[in-house]
């Protein structure tokens, strides 16, 4: 028997049309298009189910208090309408042209709505909310007639919501294209000259003026280094293409330490009264190359740097980068586990993997992940926490990634087929991303209790894996060790991964509601919670064997398998 029911969530936030009525006056472009981003991310999970919404308008999107980060998050809801009937029903200004024409509703009749929405953010107003809704405005809109946009709305956004609200429907993006689209330009947001960036805060017109630039190969690194007081000719190029700047190291004030890695130093120091942290690269002399490679990545990648300065006592250069103030994942992991919560873990998996999936899309492999590379931020929008991965230094593009017979890493993370000296592939990533999953079950870093050796090589290569704590869903262990399969033809793709973590992290938002789910996703979601209640009983005193080494280093697989022998 099949049973059918319904939720009512309380939207503490309203919804969107209230929500820009009451706070469009302050709200800034990166607000606007993290809510969209949300809210088309929302219209492809309900595409891919097999639905049409029919009834999509900033009425029917209502925000919520995010319990996680404290931020907001936008769902679409008035699904009632969500099959075809023949008759048109609707929001006069959303409905589709096609669909006023009696033509069925189809997925692009929602892309057409969701282009009224982006047009309604624009404008912070209702969209012909200055003429009737009748008849005539029925015709006008079959005839072309489209809601206007504020003057100040960059030209890309009125492109693309000028091209969901197409009159021929075939010609209007999919989901997948806009969600790309508005992620690109949500993550790039910040990817500003650091004037801007850190020095005083900048006008709203000036900063919804700054677009995302092609980044120009660089130029010969050999020439890149020859100055190191001040920018040369070559590096002024490099920096103004690259909406970076150089920085004078007489106008940062170091802080202090905050760690070591295997390319460098990492400091935090304040400039002009923002907090922001130094990465310097040993050797930058003899070992350019390692240097320039993750100037480079970075900022094809977007992650947020900002210039580039050099350290006038070591002679070094130096990465100016936004400042992780949560630390990394795995002293976050180590401070908080007993605390923590699979809600929040999920959706911390959920970041580092859409940062995986963007990093494999700009054609790179980061070959070097784990928990000590992925930064937790404070989330200037939501107040929450955002996890970036870092330390791009040893990434390379996948047509570049060759077989030599060094490794460098951590060697728990490293991948058996490269422990086997064969190319690091897209499937090396996804098994480091494996054992980070295992990390966040048990709190603990793999394999602490043994020494990083060749054995331990050994081992990993003839199948030993970390373990999971008691208590962990089947299905997030079966994601987790099908991940770190010998076999990376096994291992499932980055968008497979983020599918199963994305509808996870979806069900552990109901934990208080009373609903009705699918018997599958009921049992998944009770899974969770019944997690939840062992982890604090869970014995949390991880010791760490002195020959367990958690930073990256390098590896001769030859002179290591040597020493088991």
């Amino acid at each position: 028997m099949r049973t059918n029911g319904y939720m009512i969530v309380y939207a503490y936030k309203g919804d969107l049309r209230h929500f820009l009525s009451k706070n469009f006056a302050t709200l800034s472009w990166k607000p606007k298009l993290k809510i969209l981003r949300s809210i088309i991310s929302y219209l492809i999970n309900i595409h891919n189910k097999g639905y049409i919404h029919r009834d999509l308008h900033s009425g029917n999107i209502l925000l919520f208090s995010n319990d996680v980060r404290g931020g907001i998050e936008a769902h679409i809801y008035g699904l009632g309408c969500s099959k075809n009937s023949g008759e048109v029903y609707g929001s006069l200004p959303y409905i589709a042209p096609e669909v006023l024409l009696n033509e069925w509703y189809k997925k692009e009749s929602d892309i057409y709505s969701f282009g009224v929405i982006m047009s309604e953010i624009s404008t912070g107003r209702l969209p012909f909310d200055d003429e009737p809704h009748d008849k005539e405005l029925r015709l006008k809109i079959i005839n072309g007639l489209r809601p206007k946009f504020s003057p100040e709305t960059p030209d890309c956004y009125i492109q693309l919501s000028t091209r969901c609200m197409d009159a021929d429907p075939t010609k209007r993006p999919t989901a997948d294209e806009i969600y790309k689209d508005i992620d690109t330009w949500w993550s790039n947001f910040d990817n500003e000259p650091i004037v801007a960036a850190l020095g005083p805060l900048v006008t709203e017109r000036a900063r919804d003026r700054m677009l995302p630039l092609d980044i120009m190969p660089l130029l010969n690194k050999m020439n890149f280094l020859i100055n190191k007081k001040g920018p040369n000719r070559e590096i002024n190029y490099f920096i103004k293409k690259s909406q970076l700047q150089w920085i004078p190291f007489d106008e940062l004030k170091i802080i202090g330490e905050i760690g070591k890695g295997g390319f460098g130093t990492v400091y935090s120091a304040t400039y002009k009264n923002r907090i922001v942290a130094l990465k310097e690269f040993f050797g930058t002399q003899d070992r350019s190359t390692i240097f320039l490679d993750e100037v480079e990545a970075n900022v094809k990648i977007n992650v947020e740097i900002y210039g580039i300065t050099c350290n006038m006592h070591t002679n070094e250069y130096m990465m100016v980068c936004r400042y992780a103030d949560k630390g990394d994942l795995k002293h976050y992991l180590n401070k908080n586990f007993v605390a923590l919560r699979w809600k929040p873990k999920l959706k911390i998996l959920l970041s580092i993997i859409s940062d995986l999936i963007n990093i494999h899309t700009k054609g790179y492999i980061h070959r070097d992940l784990h928990s000590g590379n992925v930064l937790l931020f404070s989330d200037d929008v939501t107040g929450g926490i955002e996890a970036r991965i870092c330390d791009l230094g040893c990434s390379k593009k996948i047509d570049r990634s060759t077989i030599c017979g060094e490794i460098f890493g951590v060697l728990p993370y490293i991948a058996p087929e490269v422990l086997l000296n064969k190319r690091y592939k897209k499937e090396s990533d996804i098994y480091s991303l494996g054992v980070i999953m295992t990390e966040m079950s048990t709190g603990r870093l793999p394999f602490d209790d043994e020494p990083h050796d060749g054995e331990l090589m050994l081992k990993i290569i003839n199948g030993l894996r970390p373990k999971f704590a008691p208590g962990t869903p089947d299905c997030y262990i079966q994601l987790s060790n099908r991940c770190m399969y010998a076999d990376p033809t096994k291992r499932p793709t980055i968008d497979e991964i983020y599918k199963d973590i994305d509808t996870w992290s979806w069900l552990s938002n109901f934990d208080k509601e009373l609903i009705f789910l699918g018997k599958k996703d009921l049992e998944v979601r009770n899974k969770f919670l019944a997690a939840d209640k062992i982890i604090p009983t869970l014995s949390f005193t991880p010791q760490c064997h002195p020959n367990a080494i958690y930073k990256s280093r390098l590896f001769t697989r030859s002179n290591s398998l040597r020493k088991c022998s």
